[in-house]
């Protein structure tokens, strides 16, 4: 569903669709969980980490990443893509970026995790 609200999104503002990807699901599941169960948002600071490893970009078969998280909120995947991470200039020209073409989002309790990436 978020996936789907994004790539409409984009599409509104004259910008390509993105595809999932499993590796980057897992991924974002991941990181939703990590944040849930911390109970608090970790500023990308778990991506940034994880992906210090360089066998991690291999494993991704990426070569950018990007990450719009949100935490507090139960609502539809259009209402966090057109409120939530539209509402924020840095979320919302992640949504945006042309470079991307791969996402996937990661949910788990009210914490939500999309990652972007350009393969």
């Amino acid at each position: 569903e978020i996936l789907i609200a994004l790539n409409i999104y984009r599409k509104n503002h004259g910008r390509g669709e993105l595809r999932s990807d499993e590796n980057i699901c897992q991924l974002a599941q991941k990181r939703a969980a990590d944040q849930q169960k911390a109970g608090t948002l970790d500023s990308h600071k778990g991506l940034v980490s994880y992906m210090d490893d360089p066998n991690h970009w291999k494993e991704l078969d990426i070569k950018a990443i990007g990450e719009n998280a949100s935490f507090g909120y139960i609502m539809s995947g259009v209402h966090l893509i057109e409120w939530v991470f539209d509402s924020d200039e840095e979320h919302r020209e992640n949504q945006l970026n042309p470079q991307w073409n791969l996402s996937c989002a990661g949910i788990s309790g009210e914490t939500v995790d999309i990652i972007f990436g350009q393969r």
